[in-house]
């Protein structure tokens, strides 16, 4: 059960010292538009550090990495990444779908406010994914 998440830490060795590990059920490694594989190597780094916690990560929107100019706000030509699963690797409890694909990050690159819904972005990672 996921009773605490963290998002977006600051990936500095200053921050891991402020985070008490027993408080923590599970850590959360999201940094949307990012690669799987920079989650999850950030993820093992954090969950080291605090003694092996175990972690998700949100794969929702990270089917093609970043873009090129690296826009975090509804970036365009991206796709949904890997489906939600569980146990992928030690350490890793599940790659889950947190934010759901098509939610919008704010009224930028054409999109509405944030956290509406947004079929056309919706679609977008779908097609990216090949779906």
């Amino acid at each position: 059960m996921i009773s605490f998440v963290l998002t977006r830490l600051p990936k500095t060795e200053s921050f891991y010292g402020k985070i008490d590990p027993e408080s923590l059920a599970v850590l959360f490694i999201g940094e949307n538009f990012q690669t799987l594989e920079s989650n999850r190597d950030y993820g093992n780094k954090l969950s080291a550090k605090l003694g092996n916690k175990s972690f998700v990560i949100d794969t929702s929107r990270n089917g093609l990495g970043p873009d090129a100019q690296g826009e975090w706000c509804n970036p365009r030509s991206r796709a949904l990444g890997t489906v939600p699963t569980l146990n992928p690797w030690p350490w890793v409890d599940a790659l889950l779908w947190i934010k759901r694909p098509g939610e919008s990050d704010g009224s930028c690159n054409g999109g509405p406010g944030a956290g509406q819904w947004w079929r056309e972005m919706a679609l977008e990672l779908a097609r990216g994914a090949g779906l």
